[in-house]
């Protein structure tokens, strides 16, 4: 049996109907032309047979309308259970876009609470960039300013020391040629001191009691500039008791006490001294 036409259940159902009626009078239709196109061998037919086969259409005919009824019926719950599907989709549908449309509010808010606040940075970072630039600027120039400063003075102290060089270079030279002119006084007077000594030992063995005087006074002068010196030990030390001074007073003392031989001794003694001395000072140790 072929499918019923298509559309909703409250448009099909009168449409069936007049299918129905339609297909059982053009049946009867088709059967009284064929009766009567048959000539004389249609009326052989009966009237049972006639009333059966109008049973047996009326039958079918019920048959399908039942059909139908049930097809329509099941359609009908079909779109029942469609437009609560449809309905329930569209309240989900609703649910969802009112979940993202808060969702999508939220994060535009929070979108627009960062915006906000990167924008505030920004402006504080610019701001205190700004003011960085003034301060760094304020900064090199008052550095600037500074270095110069620093750089005047420099010159100017380098002036000053190199003055004050030029002035501790002179006093050191004239210390120096002091000291030199000292020095080479010490040494011609004990020079003289030597040739004094020379001429009073002169060779002999014995002081004769004309130069006993003469030999005293210069033991006395002898002791007297070289006990005051101070006088390098052989370790290199300096002290105002050396084993020079302390020869040199026992000399005088033996002198003192001796005679003309014995003087002759110490006098001798202390010339090895004086000479020794003079060295030394010639030699850049004395004084």
């Amino acid at each position: 049996m072929a499918e019923p036409p298509s559309g909703t259940t409250e448009s099909v159902k009168p449409r069936t109907h007049k299918l129905l009626e339609w297909t059982a009078n053009n049946v009867v239709g088709w059967l009284l032309t064929s009766l009567v196109a048959g000539g004389s061998a249609a009326y052989v037919m009966s009237q049972a047979e006639i009333q059966k086969i109008g049973d047996e259409l009326e039958r079918r005919v019920s048959d399908y309308k039942t059909w139908t009824e049930e097809r329509l019926g099941e359609l009908k719950s079909n779109q029942g259970k469609i437009i609560e599907s449809v309905q329930q989709t569209e309240d989900e549908v609703v649910d969802r876009l009112k979940e993202v449309s808060l969702q999508i509010r939220d994060e535009t808010d929070e979108i627009t609470t960062d915006l906000r606040a990167v924008t505030n940075e920004r402006r504080r970072i610019v701001e205190q960039i700004t003011t960085s630039r003034k301060d760094a600027r304020d900064n090199f120039a008052t550095l600037n300013e500074k270095s110069n400063d620093i750089a005047r003075n420099i010159r100017s102290t380098e002036r000053n020391i190199a003055k004050d060089l030029e002035s501790v270079s002179q006093q050191i030279q004239d210390l120096s040629d002091q000291f030199n002119s000292y020095q080479q006084s010490f040494i011609d007077e004990m020079t003289k001191l030597v040739e004094e000594g020379e001429k009073i030992v002169d060779g002999g063995t014995v002081i004769s009691d004309e130069h006993v005087a003469k030999a005293r006074t210069w033991i006395a002068k002898a002791n007297y500039m070289i006990r005051s010196l101070t006088i390098p030990t052989e370790a290199g030390w300096s002290r105002n008791t050396s084993a020079v001074k302390e020869s040199l007073r026992k000399a005088k003392e033996g002198f003192d006490k001796g005679d003309g031989e014995t003087r002759m001794k110490h006098a001798r003694e202390v010339l090895v001294i004086v000479e020794a001395i003079r060295d030394l000072a010639r030699g850049g140790r004395i004084p």
